[in-house]
């Protein structure tokens, strides 16, 4: 009976560690479930809508733009993620920008079916800065996401992806480009409350720099609370750093 018993809580433990794993698709500094700055492909569970909340600060030669954020995340239909979001920017030179999107992930495959997630989304922003500088910002991308299974650990996750970045201002030539990516996801703890997120991706337009940034994501045990932060190159500007902070939370957990 004694044998019994633990090897019963040890199946319970694996399989708490893979729903933990399942259920905790964070969002995106952009909205979009995925890591810091590329979406995966992964999707917010059913009945477990998500939202988070973002500090971005920029700085680079005495110049410097803080930036706060709001964004949120459901499945609306079976394998259908829905995004939305809202983002304000200033500087310290009186400039000041408003940016709104919304965005579309449907779940091709999923790791239970094939081994692997496959999806493909889609996302479009609005925005709306000082002296006229308004345009409409259009991506789309493919991502496949696979977890690596460690015995009774979390899993870790890796991610390779394919976009398309479309910025087309009202004033100036558009610009549009294909990029690829690739991110992982390690956990420090064997449950994953503590993952270390690691991301690098080549150009989303002409005259830009490699994407990429480091971090870290906390999840306090039976909780719907995530909390992360890290630093680099999210959106690929030329020079200078960013530094993030984000707070989330999944609803139904």
């Amino acid at each position: 009976m004694k044998h019994t018993w633990k090897a019963a809580l040890a199946v319970a433990a694996v399989a708490m560690i893979g729903t933990a794993g399942a259920a905790r698709a964070d969002l995106t500094l952009d909205g979009q479930t995925g890591l810091f700055s590329n979406p995966t492909a992964e999707i917010v569970q059913k009945g477990a809508p998500e939202i988070s909340g973002n500090y971005i600060h920029y700085s680079d030669s005495g110049y410097h733009e803080n930036s706060y954020g709001i964004h949120g995340a459901i499945q609306a239909a079976d394998k259908l993620e829905l995004s939305a979001g809202y983002q304000h920017y200033s500087d310290n030179e009186d400039y000041s920008e408003n940016d709104w999107h919304i965005g579309g992930k449907y779940q091709l495959l999923s790791q239970q079916e094939k081994g692997f997630d496959l999806a493909v989304g889609a996302d479009y922003l609005r925005y709306n800065g000082d002296y006229d500088n308004d345009g409409n910002y259009y991506t789309a991308y493919l991502a496949a996401t696979k977890a690596f299974t460690n015995g009774n650990r979390a899993a870790v996750k890796g991610t390779l992806g394919l976009r398309w970045d479309k910025d087309d201002p009202n004033d100036f030539p558009s610009s549009s480009k294909a990029s690829v990516y690739a991110g992982v996801e390690v956990p420090v703890t064997r449950t994953g409350q503590v993952r270390l997120i690691g991301e690098l991706g080549s150009k989303r337009y002409d005259d830009s720099d490699a994407v990429w940034d480091i971090g870290v994501r906390y999840h306090p045990q039976g909780s719907g609370l995530s909390l992360g932060a890290g630093f680099g190159n999210p959106w690929g500007w030329e020079d200078g750093t960013t530094w993030f902070a984000q707070v989330g939370y999944t609803f139904g957990k």
